[in-house]
């Protein structure tokens, strides 16, 4: 019931209140105190313990009238507390992310292959999970060509990386992140993530110094271990049943 969820929920314990902009914190305190403080406390042996998140891999095909095909492959990756979370970023960077690409892989590999419609990587990361890899657009009469570039692509990042375009790839990743925190209030929801995640408010600097850390062997390494895992597959288009079974991409991958 809506009831039960605010009680285990929305409580004095769970909240973060943040604020950006404040001249008087008492008077905010206050003002926040009168709006929120008639909430009951709820004590710790009633609090509904959160279930670790499972990943299971699999497939799903949906099948359509388009033209167009899309594919995705994806692993678990880390979670966001994890060592390993800014290689995946860095790594995500290196191919490109949708909508910026510019001087990545994605972006050269769709100017050089007529049958590629759009490229990108993904990379998200939870609390206690994550999920990486690539995805894919075309003609839905190129399912096989589209299925063997994911392939190609993924295996390509568990090999040697050059200085060069490793540079390239952290700027762009740099700059993101600058450009997700431009707004105050982009800032103040980062920071409040900040807390409730590592306990600590993350600077800048903090995420420059890690992107810096991340090195090409630390990517090959990673991604090597990713792809050693379950597969997700997902595919919405035409000809979905031209793409090779899960278990041939997984075997093509360690080869």
């Amino acid at each position: 019931t809506p009831q039960r969820f605010q009680l285990e929920n929305i409580n004095p314990r769970k909240l973060f209140i943040c604020a950006a902009g404040v001249d008087n914190h008492g008077e905010f305190a206050a003002l926040v105190e009168s709006k929120l403080g008639s909430i009951p406390a709820v004590p710790l042996d009633a609090l509904k313990g959160r279930s670790q998140a499972e990943y299971l891999g699999g497939e799903t095909r949906n099948l359509t009238e388009e033209n167009e095909l899309n594919i995705a492959l994806g692993f678990e990756a880390a979670s966001w507390t994890d060592k390993d979370v800014f290689a995946f970023l860095v790594a995500e960077a290196l191919f490109g992310a949708r909508g910026d690409r510019k001087g990545s892989r994605a972006s050269r590999l769709i100017s050089q292959n007529a049958t590629l419609d759009d490229a990108a990587a993904f990379s998200f990361h939870f609390s206690d999970s994550g999920l990486f890899g690539l995805r894919v657009s075309g003609p839905s009469t190129n399912a096989s060509q589209l299925s063997q570039i994911l392939v190609d692509q993924l295996r390509n990042l568990t090999q040697p990386i050059g200085e060069e375009e490793l540079a390239i790839a952290k700027k762009a990743l740099k700059l993101r992140i600058f450009r997700g925190m431009e707004r105050q209030a982009d800032a103040l929801e980062e920071a409040a993530k900040s807390l409730r995640t590592f306990g600590s408010f993350a600077v800048l600097n903090d995420y420059v110094r890690r992107i810096d850390e991340i090195t090409g062997d630390r990517i090959n390494s990673v991604i090597s271990a990713t792809l050693r895992g379950k597969p997700t597959l997902v595919a919405v288009g035409g000809d979905v049943a031209r793409i090779p079974s899960l278990d041939r991409l997984h075997t093509q991958l360690q080869q």
